[in-house]
């Protein structure tokens, strides 16, 4: 009992380190961002980018396309969890990406976009990414849904089943069910 305890703990750290680890560059830019007036400051930010890049373009729409085809495609629990690991490995190389870009952004932008805080990347990488994943999140737990609906239509089915074959005793539908799923354990 102690030894699981301690796994779950040490779970529960790593967990919050990997959380941490994806989350900490995105806080330091909205941080950076905000010691301004808010409203100036997406006001800048929007003014300072030259929309009609071609690689920007290119970026929306590909972020704009990833969300669509996750949306489109969510029954698809192999894509889901391609685009959720892929999302989630950008987000997490984030910083690196910011600084890979900062070094190179003369050979594909016509500005440097990428500072060393990766305001811009988090804006426009990580920001719709992290818009991505929350939704690939939120299609996985439809699915679980439904499936526990389903599992638990076939288990009423069964009982009645049961009860029908048994000549029907009194008492509820549910109570062979849940008899017989404690007899699995």
């Amino acid at each position: 009992m102690a030894e699981d305890k301690h796994i779950m703990e040490q779970l529960a750290a790593a967990h919050e380190e990997v959380v941490q680890a994806l989350l900490g560059p995105i806080r330091e830019s909205w941080r950076e961002i905000m010691k301004d007036r808010p409203w100036e400051a997406v006001m800048a930010f929007v003014h300072a980018v030259d929309w009609k890049e071609p690689w920007i373009v290119a970026l929306l729409a590909a972020q704009a396309a990833l969300w669509l085809s996750a949306v489109l495609l969510r029954r698809s629990t192999a894509y889901l969890s391609a685009v959720f690991v892929g999302g989630a490995a950008v987000v997490f190389f984030g910083e690196r990406l910011n600084a890979l870009g900062a070094a190179h952004w003369r050979s594909f932008a016509g500005q440097p976009y990428f500072d060393g805080n990766g305001a811009f990347f988090a804006a426009l990488v990580a920001g719709p990414l992290v818009l991505t994943l929350f939704t690939v999140l939120i299609l996985y737990l439809l699915q679980v849904v439904g499936v526990m609906v389903e599992v638990k239509r076939h288990q009423v089915l069964h009982s009645r089943r049961q009860q029908q074959a048994g000549g029907g005793g009194g008492g509820s539908a549910a109570a062979p069910a849940v008899a017989e799923s404690k007899k699995g354990r």
